[in-house]
């Protein structure tokens, strides 16, 4: 291991950290596993042949990446009064927030830190669990300045080359929630037509099969709806409640900003109907949405 690079500590090692965290591992970083359950930070440890991090480790870290579901989430983790990291955010260290969060939040986050030294990029990324065990992600890199940008780019690359620059403190997450509203308002058409597709008599592969080389392709039409949706597995591995989540990030974007939001307003209603159907359940598969619609009809 080279003794030029920088210990990493990651925070937040679910489905898609644990892959990312591998990664950083995998290029040769010291990786500092942390996570709310601390048995899934201490079999990563095993399985990475890294360390079971105690409290104390965490002064050796510089950057400090964290990949959890909301913005509250990333502000407890990192400022929070029983936070393990808050003791080592220090002057110069840098913090990338790879998660799916609130673009102002973020903005904010970054204001706190700054006051004491503490720089802040966003880098969330695209792409799923698949992406992020194979290092194909799209990462959407946001920071004030080129320096914190050039620092964070080495790390962000050990987990997928796919990095692109995309403006200042939060507009990572601006334009993650934007994709992700894309992403979800395909999922809810391409569903729409399987359903209708099926009560017609056709062969739901084939009619998959078709869309997905001709104009109505989406990342739905090709991986959720076909792997997911079609075997009845329903585990693409992405919570409808972060999907969710996510649109409505996007939505009151396009409210904050004054802009058209016809579509994200639909798409958030029939997420939010579905996800409530479903008993609001955190853990409830997104591809289980199209179950719910199909039992609807």
């Amino acid at each position: 291991m080279s003794a030029t690079l920088p210990t990493v500590a990651f925070i937040g090692i679910g489905k898609m950290g644990w892959h990312m965290a591998g990664h950083l591992v995998r290029a040769g970083y010291r990786v500092l596993p942390l996570d709310v359950n601390p048995e899934i930070g201490a079999k990563f440890a095993a399985e990475h042949k890294t360390v079971i991090a105690e409290p104390a480790d965490f002064a050796d870290a510089s950057i400090f990446v964290t990949m959890l579901p909301t913005s509250a989430d990333v502000a407890e983790a990192l400022l929070g009064e029983s936070s393990t990291i808050r003791p080592f955010l220090t002057p110069g260290a840098l913090v990338i927030d790879m998660s799916s969060s609130q673009p102002l939040e973020t903005q904010s986050l970054g204001e706190q830190l700054a006051a004491v030294g503490v720089h802040v990029v966003d880098a969330p990324v695209s792409g799923g669990t698949v992406g992020a065990e194979k290092g194909t992600l799209t990462i959407m890199l946001g920071a004030d300045s080129e320096e914190d940008a050039q620092r964070a780019l080495p790390i962000v690359e050990a987990v997928s080359a796919r990095v692109f620059r995309v403006g200042k403190l939060g507009a990572g997450h601006a334009l993650k929630s934007l994709n992700n509203f894309v992403a979800a308002a395909g999922f809810i058409a391409a569903t729409e037509a399987l359903i209708a597709a099926q009560e017609y008599g056709l062969d739901p592969n084939l009619f998959l099969d078709v869309l997905s080389v001709s104009t109505g392709r989406n990342f739905s039409t090709e991986m959720t709806l076909k792997l997911n949706v079609v075997p009845g597995t329903y585990d693409s591995g992405f919570p409808l409640a972060l999907m969710t989540k996510d649109v409505k990030i996007a939505n009151e974007l396009a409210h904050q900003l004054g802009t058209r939001s016809t579509m994200s307003d639909a798409v958030v209603a029939q997420l939010s109907s579905a996800l409530g159907v479903l008993g609001n359940d955190p853990a409830a598969d997104h591809a289980l949405a199209a179950k719910v619609w199909q039992e609807e009809k």
